[in-house]
């Protein structure tokens, strides 16, 4: 389910809605828990949708 979520996430992005650079904050009640490296990070860390689109999992 989330790899085909993730493929409707990057369709969205390069049809240019919403924008490689819009920043995503991490949300303690939306982490990907038991994996993933956004796990890691406190809540309200931002990092742009590019990053995470191509560099954490």
């Amino acid at each position: 389910m989330g790899s085909a979520f993730k493929l409707y996430v990057l369709g969205a992005v390069a049809e240019g809605r919403p924008s490689w650079d819009r920043e995503l904050a991490i949300r303690e009640d939306r982490k990907s828990l038991p994996s993933g490296a956004p796990q890691d990070e406190p809540p309200g860390t931002r990092s742009p949708l590019r990053d995470d689109a191509t560099t954490r999992t």
